[in-house]
């Protein structure tokens, strides 16, 4: 957004610039899908040759079937008893799509990740109108966006580590419970950026920038951390794709929130409280799965 900035600056209407990084987007999502490694076995032909499968064509079909079959049944066992495993996922395990999309675990992360991305958005949408109501200053508010842009170019940094604090969890929790930390400090980080929205002062900005930097981080980091341990392999695509889906659709709330800020005189105030109060609740799915691992471990003891 700072290259549509400069380029609105220098004459070029935001128009073309949004179609061209619309086009870039397209551009690296295409070459991403072609470039994408499969897993399928790919069979070599000749002009004089035909497929591998036809030159093996004296192995029994039966075989084939048998070897797929321990090939499933090792995948199988593997999320069973991997460490990034636990007894919510190997319960998963024998449930349709259907019956998963219904679990507690599943609405709860929605419903988390919605909220968590209601306030990324909104602070993203009201950021302008934010700083010039606190600074009064056009040119203030042109130095302020400039200072966001870079600020969150330091993403390269907090990625790095909401990777390394996934990866000390793992280190010292196992299965679901790995999550339960980052997932808390996602949302405190998130609590913290609508509890400084309340201080209007031209040095809480930096501040409210840092903490954004890393909510972005944090949040996509965790959010596929999160399915990936939670739930089956065999399902990660369909729930993952859900999960993106629904809290987009959810945190088009947005849109109504900017509407209420600007319907009165301190309307923006009692949209930050709203935020401040859902940031809050957000705090109940890490709660949430650390209770169902304590619980599937003590059923496990018990039975066991």
């Amino acid at each position: 957004m700072m290259v549509v900035k400069r380029l609105h600056e220098d004459g070029v209407n935001k128009k073309f610039s949004l179609i061209g990084t619309a086009i870039l987007f397209v551009l690296v999502v295409g070459i991403c899908t072609l470039l994408h490694p499969t897993t399928q076995k790919r069979d070599v032909t000749d002009g004089n040759q035909t497929t591998k499968r036809n030159e093996e064509n004296d192995e029994p079909e039966e075989n084939e079937k048998a070897k797929e079959k321990v090939i499933e049944d090792i995948v199988n066992k593997r999320e069973l008893t991997s460490g990034d495993g636990d007894r919510t996922s190997g319960d998963m395990m024998n449930m349709t799509i259907g019956v998963i999309l219904c679990h507690h675990l599943f609405i709860s992360h929605v419903m988390w990740l919605s909220v968590v991305l209601l306030k990324f958005y909104y602070f993203l949408g009201s950021a302008n109108r934010f700083m010039e109501h606190i600074l009064q200053d056009e040119s203030k508010v042109s130095y302020f966006t400039d200072v966001m842009s870079f600020v969150m170019l330091g993403g390269l940094v907090s990625s790095f580590i909401a990777g390394y604090t996934m990866d000390a969890m793992g280190k010292v929790f196992k299965g679901i419970m790995r999550t339960v930390i980052p997932l808390a400090v996602t949302s405190c980080l998130t609590i913290l950026l609508s509890a400084l929205a309340f201080i209007s002062t031209p040095t809480a900005l930096y501040v409210d920038f840092v903490v954004l930097t890393f909510l972005r981080s944090f949040v996509y980091s965790i959010h596929v951390q999160y399915i990936r341990i939670a739930f089956p392999m065999k399902y990660i695509s369909m729930v993952y794709g859900m999960a993106v889906s629904i809290s987009g659709i959810l945190t088009m709330i947005q849109y109504g929130l900017f509407a209420w800020t600007e319907e009165y005189v301190g309307a923006m105030t009692h949209v930050n409280v709203f935020l401040l109060c859902a940031s809050c609740i957000s705090l109940f799915h890490p709660i949430l799965v650390f209770f169902s691992y304590r619980r599937s471990r003590y059923t496990y003891i018990i039975k066991g």
